[in-house]
């Protein structure tokens, strides 16, 4: 699948390549493209991957063209709650 015209990024799969799979991908090849370290990018990324679980288990959109500003708040609200900063 492509969104406007841009390939999937590589190791993409079918299952993958759509919503937050497909943005959560992107997303980690630019931070290594911007030559972030190993460990940057498997924070940020585990990050996209707990609030997609987070919007789940909410019954929250879980596309993000239908996440919005109160739905990324109520994921910190909870993150803050729930994790010592």
């Amino acid at each position: 699948m492509e969104r406007s015209g841009v390939r999937n990024p590589p190791g993409v799969t079918k299952t993958q390549a759509t919503g937050f799979g497909w943005y959560g991908a992107a997303w980690a090849r630019s931070l290594r493209a911007a030559n972030r370290s190993p460990e940057t990018v498997k924070l940020y990324t585990c990050g996209v991957r707990l609030f997609h679980a987070f919007l789940v288990e909410q019954g929250m959109p879980t596309e993000p063209e239908g996440v919005a500003r109160e739905h990324v708040e109520t994921f910190l609200e909870d993150c803050l709650a729930t994790h010592k900063p």
